[in-house]
């Protein structure tokens, strides 16, 4: 029984060396998005604005003139980023999993329902088509009504605003979580953790002041981008680990 038990914890743990490898690329592939978001910033119309002083009208004419900017403005990039992370997201619990497993768990699944929220909020694509009735509205009466339903679309999925609050929370929360649970683990270096524990900190910051405290909002930028920067060496680094983790199991069942 022993013998066999072994066996299937190896068999186990084979998979999961495997799947440490996806997770490492997958944060090393969200990091070149991640990277191609800052890029997109300094370009004519990157730059970020503060919610309030941008009109339904203003997106509208926006996804009239360049529709790639306004589905990025509405969080195109951190939709393909979020779905990239959910092997990275999985194969951390999988390294975590042997010493804190309840809480390894509850990481997980804070940070798959965090993508799960954004994901279903985003109104990128839906405000991409109402720009084009908009263009084609022939009546002010018609023009009226797309305004309020964009407005509506707006209130829910506008990027650093009370609507997109709650996934953004969700997210951070499960990094910092992730993060605490990598201090205490000896599969992952302290840098890892303290990168993870500041980046998603300083996000989740952003992120409440933005949304809260609207005039502070020029003020919140530097943090986001401190937040930014730390947040894209602590995927370097899980990706480091994870590859490392990765070779551990075969050269162990080699031994």
């Amino acid at each position: 029984m022993a013998t066999r038990s072994n066996n299937n914890r190896a068999v186990g743990d084979e998979a999961w060396s495997h799947f440490y490898r996806i997770g490492a690329t997958a944060a090393f592939v969200t990091i070149i998005v991640m990277i191609s978001e800052i890029v997109i910033t300094f370009l004519p119309g990157g730059g970020r604005v503060a919610p309030e002083e941008v009109t339904i009208v203003n997106w509208l004419e926006l996804f009239q003139d360049n529709w790639f900017l306004g589905l990025r403005n509405l969080g195109l990039i951190n939709m393909i980023a979020v779905v990239l992370l959910i092997p990275t997201f999985v194969a951390l619990f999988g390294a975590l999993r042997a010493d804190h497993e309840p809480w390894a768990a509850l990481a997980l699944v804070i940070s798959v329902a965090g993508a799960a929220v954004y994901l279903a909020g985003n109104t990128g694509l839906p405000m991409l088509a109402l720009s084009r009735q908009y263009a084609a509205a022939a009546t002010e009466a018609q023009r009226a009504a797309i305004e309020a339903a964009g407005q509506a679309m707006l209130a829910l999925g506008e990027s650093h605003t009370p609507g997109t609050f709650v996934a953004f929370l969700l997210i951070e929360s499960g990094g910092l979580l992730n993060s605490w649970l990598m201090l205490r683990s000896e599969y992952f270096a302290r840098a890892t953790a303290v990168a993870g524990l500041f980046g998603n900190g300083m996000l989740l910051t952003f992120e409440f002041v933005s949304a809260f405290v609207p005039a502070l909002f020029a003020m919140s930028l530097f943090i986001a981008l401190a937040g930014g920067l730390l947040s894209l060496a602590w995927y370097v680094l899980i990706g480091r680990d994870l590859l490392r983790l990765g070779r551990v199991v075969p050269a162990m069942r080699v031994a």
